[in-house]
């Protein structure tokens, strides 16, 4: 699988990282993560499409259960992050830290056009 758009590695600062084929991948919005925010993933057994599926169902758990308060702030931010990276140059054993999976495993495009339908959808008010 090739990334969608280089990862540095904080280690050597090269543009060597790539996600790995398994892994975790959590949803935060405004900073804060709920405790069913996240999910797996594994390209070896799933195609992007049923990912993508995957991720839909928790950002739309998470709209829904947002819509149910009175008083909203806008979302400022969601973002999807992962620290199931590695480096190519075998940087940092295990843990190079967390990264965004936006641009890498997802489009940002798409990304961003789920976010503004869901906000629409359950009238979820955004300043991204």
């Amino acid at each position: 699988m090739s990334n969608l758009r280089p990862i540095y590695c904080p280690e050597c600062f090269n543009h060597s990282c790539y996600l790995k084929p398994k892994g975790k991948i959590s949803i935060y919005f405004d900073g804060k993560q709920r405790t069913s925010g996240q999910f797996m993933f594994n390209l070896e057994d799933q195609r992007v499409d049923q990912i993508q599926s995957t991720m839909r169902e928790k950002l739309e758990e998470y709209f829904q259960w947002y819509s149910e308060f009175q008083n909203k702030k806008p979302l400022e931010k969601v973002d999807l992050v992962s620290d199931d990276f590695a480096c190519e140059n075998g940087c940092g054993g295990e843990n190079l830290g967390k990264f965004s999976v936006v641009g890498v495993l997802f489009l940002e495009k798409y990304f961003k056009n789920l976010i503004e339908e869901l906000a629409s959808e359950y009238d979820i008010p955004l300043d991204l």
